[in-house]
């Protein structure tokens, strides 16, 4: 109960101390760069850009407990992993973003960097690239803390057609180093995608997911089982664009958040019975 009161807390908070000036700011800047009012999506990135200068704040929560779980109040009473991250507009085609999991200690760095953007037979394209590493923090075996850096890439692709309220991204990308402890090397190639269908201005409906294309998806951790196997993360939800903020509110198989978590899989198929309670709030600063 606690989690919900400091979610509620938060929440109320963030929507009160958002200015119109947000607002007026943001649309102001809306143009043909930027198909996504959004920087990220809950887990993927978009091609959208902060501004040279501009600095931006996520949080993210997993709750632990399934939503259909008994007595979990639909999930939210209970633990959560959480992930904060700050970013930061070196140039307006170059940002920097530092970012925490407290699931594992997991901490990233990583730049994304604007390659083009392009109108032609009445649709607009963009494409970004993302590149970073993590390290984890507390593997399980002190003799694997050489291992525990990992290296991640997103090649962005953003598409909308005509004036669609619809929106495509897909992000194929790759990740080395997948299992941290293992004691041989692993890569996964993963093909990111997402859809986000913009009611209005501000309500949008979203759906992604990662499919793994070719390399590791097993087990991550010595205490699942040997012949355990990761699966396809999937989630679907709402976003709400207001104020210099989006928060996206979604039910989700995976309770990883930092990009080389995310990639790595979830073992939890998409069913109801493994349905969690996520959200994300991204606020300008």
């Amino acid at each position: 109960m606690k989690t919900l009161q400091s979610f509620a807390l938060f929440f109320l908070f963030s929507t009160l101390s958002a200015q119109p000036s947000w607002q007026t700011d943001l649309k102001a800047k809306t143009d043909i760069k930027n198909l996504f009012g959004a920087i990220l999506t809950a887990n993927l990135p978009t091609s959208t850009m902060l501004y040279s200068g501009d600095w931006h704040y996520e949080i993210s929560h997993r709750f632990i407990p399934q939503i259909r779980e008994k007595g979990a109040f639909g999930g939210l009473d209970g633990g959560a992993n959480v992930r904060m991250s700050i970013g930061y507009g070196v140039r307006n085609n170059l940002n920097l973003r530092i970012g925490r999991s407290s699931f594992h200690d997991n901490v990233d760095v990583h730049l994304k960097f604007k390659i083009s953007s392009n109108s032609y037979f009445r649709s607009q394209s963009a494409i970004a690239l993302k590149i970073g590493f993590a390290r984890n923090g507390d593997l399980p075996d002190a003799r694997l803390k050489n291992r525990s850096w990992q290296y991640f890439a997103h090649l962005i692709y953003n598409v909308q057609w005509a004036d669609s309220p619809l929106r495509i991204g897909i992000v194929p990308s790759i990740l080395l180093n997948t299992a941290p402890y293992s004691v041989t090397y692993q890569h996964s190639i993963v093909a990111g995608m997402y859809a986000l269908y913009y009611i209005d201005d501000i309500l949008g409906l979203w759906i992604e997911t990662s499919p793994l294309i070719e390399g590791y998806r097993g087990r991550l951790w010595p205490l699942e089982a040997q012949n355990k196997k990761y699966t396809t993360p999937i989630a679907l939800g709402a976003s709400l664009e207001t104020g210099g903020h989006v928060f996206y509110i979604f039910a989700t198989n995976s309770l990883q958040l930092n990009p080389t978590q995310y990639l790595a899989g979830t073992p939890e198929k998409f069913s109801p019975m493994n349905w969690h309670l996520g959200f994300c709030i991204t606020r300008h600063l």
